[in-house]
């Protein structure tokens, strides 16, 4: 199911957002909707390797109504419920989250963990590494510490992404041959239907935006990427668009 917790903390995240393990013949794929879906999700892939940042590539591959999703939705802080956040406060927040693990399966794809420094520079690593949302907190935290780390940390990007692009990694023979190694596997665009809410079996975790939005139940499309991240997609009107970003494996 679709926990309140999915976009602050990658590894809960990573737990949150896993589908069954046996699927119902209810949730088998089309040979159609499958290849759609994989389609969708080289595309995404493709940009997101020039961009290396979620936040221009909305517009064109995530919900219209994306923003409905976090509407009253509290903000968890070291797995507590913390401050609300505005749905413009919730939609930096997940560009910075998407982006972070991004970065973190950049890294782990060329040095086999997950720290910024297998990527980037000790000062700048430090940096992203210290104003996550996923860092340590201390006492009671409000809105303002919320936006401050995050602010602090989409400066660290930006300097990140430059850093990025003048060292082109993922135009760098190593890359590609860790991509290469992810092929015919897990990682290669594998598409799992399952369920991420149901009417009739109560979530208390479900958030109310998607409660809201999809009152008769909503159905997602699992994509593993060979860049790592984990794509999961809805309907909307008929076309594939993604709702959410998650990291693979999942537990």
């Amino acid at each position: 199911m679709l926990r309140t917790i999915f976009l602050l903390f990658l590894i809960s995240l990573a737990a949150a957002v896993s589908p069954a393990q046996t699927q119902d013949k209810e949730y088998k794929i089309s040979a159609r909707d499958k290849a759609e879906v994989q389609r969708l999700a080289k595309r995404f892939v493709a940009r997101m390797q020039q961009t290396r940042d979620v936040g221009p590539l909305m517009p064109t591959f995530f919900l219209k109504d994306f923003d409905v999703l976090f509407e009253g939705q509290p903000i968890c802080v070291d797995h507590f419920e913390g401050p609300k956040l505005t749905k413009s406060q919730w939609r930096r927040e997940f560009i910075a989250v998407s982006n972070e693990i991004y970065l973190t399966e950049l890294s782990y794809l060329l040095s086999d963990h997950y720290k910024l420094s297998g990527i980037l520079s000790d000062k700048l690593a430090k940096v992203l590494e210290d104003s996550s949302l996923g860092s340590e907190w201390e006492g009671k935290v409000t809105k303002s510490d919320v936006l401050t780390k995050l602010s602090a940390w989409e400066k660290g990007f930006r300097a990140a992404k430059a850093e990025l692009r003048r060292k082109n990694i993922e135009g760098s023979l190593p890359y590609k041959k860790a991509w290469e190694k992810r092929n015919d596997g897990p990682y290669d665009y594998v598409v799992q239907k399952d369920i991420l809410w149901k009417p009739g079996e109560p979530d208390p975790d479900v958030m109310p935006g998607l409660k809201k939005r999809s009152p008769n139940g909503e159905i997602g499309y699992f994509v593993t990427t060979p860049a790592g991240p984990l794509l999961i997609f809805v309907k909307e009107r008929g076309r594939f668009k993604i709702i959410l970003v998650g990291m693979f494996p999942v537990d």
